[in-house]
Order: structure tokens, then C-alpha cells, then sequence
């Protein structure tokens, strides 16, 4: 999962009225912490544009898959 976002143009960090947005090819992603934060210092975790929590994005970062019961 090692990227070098400095090189890689589909990476784009951007902040607008206060929150900060990182994207990976036009949807929210950020293996290196929440896709979105807010003003208010609240977060939001995506992988490659799905929102989810955030013991499974740690999970989906460290390549461990959920099993739907």
C-alpha cells in the first residue's frame, strides 16, 4: 500500500470552508488517516470512495476483511 502521493497525481488534498478533504481519483480516500476532516475536528474514514467506520478502515488497512454475520 506504500504510495508516494508527491508523485502521483491522482492523490489531491484540498481544504474548503475549514474542512479538509484527501482524495485518491476523484473519491475520498486517505490510508494515512481520515478522508475528511472536519472544522470541528470531527472525521469521516473512506476507502476508495465507501465510508466506513473506523476500526474497519484500520482493518481494510491492515488488508484483515469483515465478515458480514
Amino acid at each position: 500500500m506504500a504510495t508516494n502521493k508527491a508523485n502521483n497525481p491522482l492523490f489531491k488534498s484540498f481544504k474548503s470552508n475549514g474542512t479538509q478533504y484527501h482524495t485518491f481519483d476523484s473519491k475520498f480516500h486517505n490510508w494515512d488517516g481520515p478522508a475528511i476532516i472536519h472544522e470541528d475536528g470531527t472525521s469521516e474514514y473512506y476507502v476508495y470512495g465507501m465510508k466506513v467506520s473506523k476500526q474497519e478502515w484500520i482493518d481494510k488497512k491492515n488488508g484483515i476483511e469483515s465478515i458480514d454475520e
